[in-house]
């Protein structure tokens, strides 16, 4: 019996916890895009509107479904490491105020005891704190409110450099964060590229292709009777599910959310009449007929 090849290299083996790493940035970085861009489109740096947002996109379900106390854990690490890199290389002062709201709101959003911390350098406290004297210059209280009550709780862990030095972070499995990698082009919706791919060149090219294919396809059947003969069904497709995804809505995301702040302020508005008034009866005060009233 022949001994197995020594020299195969064997599959190398990753961890779990590196993998769920790589997983949590790629989906959180994109939950954060979308957010950030649709909170700078408010052009305010108002925390009630941030709130708003925050509701419509659930972001409380964030840290939902987490099986492990270990991987809940990585979770907030890798998304206070994200929004802290957001804050500090941002270009446009409303994404870096709305990382600021998102790392408050996301602190003390976490189902763990013992708080996770929020890893800052020095340096990037320095620039954290300039920003926040560029807010006090200009009076907005409500970034200083947030910054003022996230140290007065402890929240920052003061470190020599924002990657922690161990064997588990020797490979760095995030990208280098730059200025660029939140915009208003990447945080799009991707189904809006979607929408005009009818007439894009290449789409156009390719149905010309399979037409002249088609008719290629009978021109020969007649001097090789054998060949196969089959319809391409790659534009037949193309075409169903563009019209399943733009035939029954055709509202842009900044138009929806538009729709649905309205639907939230109307129904604050509805419940804040319904506590106001005086007269109505509320289910506490009813009274109800029982078993014992009928006897």
């Amino acid at each position: 019996m022949e001994k197995a090849n020594s020299s195969v290299p064997k599959p190398r083996k990753t961890s779990v916890l590196s993998n769920y790493e790589i997983s949590v940035s790629i989906a959180f970085k994109r939950d954060c895009e979308v957010f950030l861009v649709e909170f700078a489109k408010q052009k305010t740096l108002s925390y009630a509107k941030f709130a708003n947002i925050w509701q419509l996109k659930n972001m409380s379900y964030i840290f939902a479904d987490q099986t492990y106390v270990s991987l809940l854990k990585t979770l907030c690490e890798e998304c206070f490491a994200i929004l802290t890199q957001c804050i500090i290389h941002q270009k446009n002062v409303y994404m870096k105020i709305g990382a600021l709201y998102l790392l408050y709101g996301l602190y003390y959003k976490q189902p763990i005891e013992g708080m996770v911390k929020i890893r800052v350098s020095y340096d990037e406290y320095t620039i954290i704190k300039d920003l926040m004297d560029e807010m006090a210059k200009e009076k907005y209280m409500e970034p200083l409110f947030i910054f003022a009550k996230l140290k007065a709780d402890v929240a920052f862990n003061y470190v020599g450099c924002s990657m922690p030095r161990s064997i588990r972070f020797i490979k760095n499995t995030k990208k280098a964060f730059t200025a660029h990698t939140l915009n208003a082009n990447f945080g799009e919706n991707p189904l809006s590229k979607f929408e005009g791919i009818l007439q894009d060149e290449s789409v156009v090219k390719l149905q010309d292709t399979c037409k002249r294919y088609e008719m290629a396809l009978k021109k020969n059947s007649s001097i090789y009777p054998n060949i196969d003969q089959f319809k391409s069904t790659i534009m037949d497709d193309l075409n169903a599910a563009h019209k399943k995804l733009f035939s029954e809505d055709h509202s842009t995301p900044s138009e929806q959310i538009e729709t649905d702040l309205k639907i939230l302020n109307s129904r604050q508005e509805i419940k804040l009449r319904a506590l106001k008034s005086e007269n109505a009866t509320y289910r506490g005060a009813k009274q109800v007929l029982t078993a014992i009233d009928l006897e």
